[in-house]
């Protein structure tokens, strides 16, 4: 009965063996399965994320274009602006230094013409003035003479 036993262990045995076989096969197979299930998931999923990654990068590529030919449009704009206050400013200066010959040969003009006019309009001024009070004078001793109201 035991040599019985020691042949039936080994069979047994190897039963065992061929069902642990199968099911560690069985195992891989499901395992295979699982990650290229999880592969093909993982690919598509990187996919669609590339896919929106490069349309982010195009859309900030285009932005930036924009903006790039935005800031050459408004240097352009800004050096032009800079040219056209400078000329007019040159314009501004050119007009402000001629006005302020002009204001010194009028007070040139206006300091020979008093150097020459004080004594003869003043002299006139005066003498009309001494004349206005020595008439005034004469017409209060009329009055104070004769007794009439002016």
């Amino acid at each position: 009965m035991i040599k019985r036993l020691v042949k039936q262990l080994p069979e047994v045995e190897a039963i065992k063996v061929d069902e642990i076989s199968e099911r560690i096969s069985t195992a891989k197979l499901r395992v295979y399965e699982a990650t290229s299930h999880l592969d093909r998931n993982t690919w598509q999923e990187t996919k669609v994320a590339a896919k929106k990654g490069y349309l982010a990068v195009e859309a900030t590529r285009q932005t930036a274009h924009d903006t790039n030919a935005n800031v050459r449009e408004l240097r352009r704009e800004v050096s032009q602006g800079s040219l056209d206050v400078s000329s007019r400013l040159d314009a501004l200066q050119s007009e402000i230094s001629q006005w302020r010959m002009d204001r010194e040969q009028f007070a040139a003009g206006l300091n020979r013409l008093q150097a020459v006019l004080p004594q003869t309009v003043g002299e006139q001024l005066q003498n009309a003035l001494y004349q206005l009070v020595t008439d005034g004078q004469l017409k209060r001793r009329k009055q104070d003479i004769i007794g009439f109201p002016p």
